[in-house]
Parts: structure tokens; C-alpha cells; sequence
């Protein structure tokens, strides 16, 4: 888990909270400039390595005030910028900057300060026909069976004007119902999953899943990163419709 600490109002205490419930170590990045490290110095009469100790006690103070269990937590603090992501790192960045981190697996936590408010909302997982879906239906799950929540499947579809069953379900492409019937077989083994993929014909893919998840009061959506479209792609284009639900951009596919 990873969040800077310049974001500090609602980042650092969901990010503590979402890494003390999964048992992870928090990573906090408090970058600051070489100049204003000697500046303080001269002013101060302190060596670098002392401003330094100081001030990762400092961070480290704070956040821990964001734990349950303060003596618990595997807090660290880096005084450098934000490396970029390393090949098959599933760690998650707890930041609202969604776009300029698409190499991370980044959750912008919607100024949520806890990952549940007073209930254990579901985690949102929308569908496509991608193998994406896929990888976001697997993260999604283990996020709820570990953080003790369900999982909801959701596929937005369009109406066939071939099919005149009424039922959503029977409208669904092929390749989509593959991913959905797979989804739906990961969350049942998890555990995580008590009904099937709920499905919508509706006309827009955006707007219908930011009602649901208004709707459902899911604590968390997750959505794959998925490839660059002509509108943008669709977890770029739900975090830009401002959705008022956390939601969680797995690391973008290469285009």
C-alpha cells in the first residue's frame, strides 16, 4: 500500500485504514527538495541526516494516528519521490491523480476517510467482454473476502433488436457472458458472490454504473484499467463523471 503524504486530508487515513484491514505495510511518500533540505540546515545548524530523521518522525507520527492499532502497523516513510511501478507489483496507490498514475494500480478514495462508512457496502465490480474484466473480477474479490464484504457483479449491455426476451441477461453478447458466468464461478468459490451478475440494457456504460453504485451503497468500485478509447477509457471516464463511490483503476494494459 503506497500514498503520498502532500494528500494528506483524506489519502493518508483511508490508506491506513484499507492497509491495516488487509494487514499490509504502508508506504508513505513525503518528497522534498535537496535545496530546502541544506536551507534548513544553515538555518538550523543541522546536518542533513538529522532534518531527515526528524521529519520521517514527524510523517510517521501522523499517520500512525490513523491506525486502530498503532503498535500493529508496518508504517514506512520515504523522503523520495514516488517511484515508478515495477513489473507484477499488485500494490495499490491510494491518490485522486487516477490518470497520471495509470502505470499503478490506483484507488482515489472519493473523500471517503474509511473504507466502510456504517455499513459493509458490497465491492462493485463492473463487467465487460474483455479478458480485463477478468483481472479486475479476481482483485475485486480477494479485496472483499479480505476485508469481509460481498462482491457485486455488474454488465451494462445493449438490447439486441434480434432478442424479444425481456430479460437483460439474454441480451448479453457471448464473449461477455463468458466473463460473467467465470466472474460469477471465482466469487461463488470465494465465497464473496449470493446472487448472479446483475445486468442493465441501458444506453450509456458510464452513467449506468455510477447509479449502481450509488444504489447498492457499494463501499468500493474496481474496474480494469483497460486500453485507451476514442472517449477515454471507461474507469477514466467514471472517475472523471466525479464518482462519489472509492473506486480502485487496476494498472492500464499497453496500448
Amino acid at each position: 500500500m503506497r500514498v503520498i503524504f502532500d494528500e494528506y486530508d483524506t489519502h493518508v487515513p483511508y490508506a491506513a485504514d484499507l492497509a491495516e484491514r488487509l494487514n499490509i505495510p504502508l508506504t508513505v511518500y513525503a518528497p522534498i527538495r535537496p535545496e530546502m533540505v541544506d536551507l534548513a540546515g544553515e538555518l538550523l545548524h543541522r546536518t542533513p541526516s538529522e532534518l531527515d530523521d526528524e521529519m520521517i518522525r514527524s510523517v510517521k507520527d501522523e499517520v500512525q494516528k490513523h491506525f486502530r492499532e498503532p503498535e500493529r502497523a508496518g508504517t514506512e516513510v520515504s523522503l523520495a519521490e514516488l517511484p515508478r511501478r515495477q513489473e507484477n507489483d499488485a500494490g495499490i496507490l491510494v491518490s485522486c491523480e487516477t490518470d497520471g498514475n495509470h502505470t499503478w494500480n490506483v484507488l482515489s478514495p472519493a473523500g471517503e476517510r474509511r473504507i466502510f462508512r456504517t455499513n459493509k457496502g458490497p465491492v462493485l465490480i463492473p463487467l465487460g467482454d474483455g479478458m480485463s474484466s477478468l483481472s479486475a473480477a479476481h482483485s475485486g474479490i480477494e479485496l472483499a473476502r479480505r476485508i469481509g464484504t460481498k462482491v457485486l457483479l455488474w454488465h451494462t449491455t445493449w438490447k439486441n433488436p434480434l432478442e424479444h426476451d425481456p430479460n437483460p441477461r439474454k441480451h448479453v453478447c457471448p464473449a461477455a457472458e463468458k466473463i460473467i458466468r467465470e466472474a460469477e464461478s471465482l466469487g461463488r468459490a470465494a465465497g464473496v458472490l449470493d446472487e448472479d451478475c446483475r445486468v442493465e440494457c441501458a444506453a450509456t456504460v458510464v452513467e449506468s454504473i455510477i447509479r449502481v453504485a450509488l444504489r447498492s451503497g457499494a463501499s468500493l468500485v474496481v474496474m480494469a484499467g483497460g486500453k485507451r478509447k476514442k472517449f477515454g477509457a471507461y474507469p477514466d471516464r467514471v472517475r472523471s463523471r466525479n464518482c462519489p463511490v472509492p473506486l480502485l483503476i487496476l494498472a492500464r494494459e499497453p496500448s
